[in-house]
């Protein structure tokens, strides 16, 4: 699976889903679907992702089992990268 040091666009899917009023169920699907396709593969295992799973917050708790220290001080996320990207490109050589 992917860096176990992950930051989840989970919290994402949550907001997105009281834009479009999307139920718990709605916002499981969601989540599997804009996930990594490995990491989609494994959360569709979860017995929180079933095919009528309706828990969203079962489903993150199982999911956040998957990566043991993905919560904490240790956690960095895309824009992370990009910053160190960004400070790494403006040093000189």
């Amino acid at each position: 699976m992917a860096n176990p040091q992950f930051q989840m666009p989970l919290c994402d899917i949550n907001f997105c889903s009281t834009l479009t009023a999307l139920d718990d169920h709605g916002k499981i699907r969601a989540a599997i679907h804009y996930a990594d396709l490995e990491e989609a593969e494994v959360w569709q295992t979860l017995p929180e992702a079933a095919p009528m799973a309706d828990d969203w917050d079962a489903f993150i708790v199982a999911v956040k089992g998957l990566y043991p220290g993905c919560e904490g001080d240790n956690c960095y996320c895309c824009t992370d990268l990009q910053y160190l990207i960004e400070e790494y490109q403006s040093k000189p050589m």
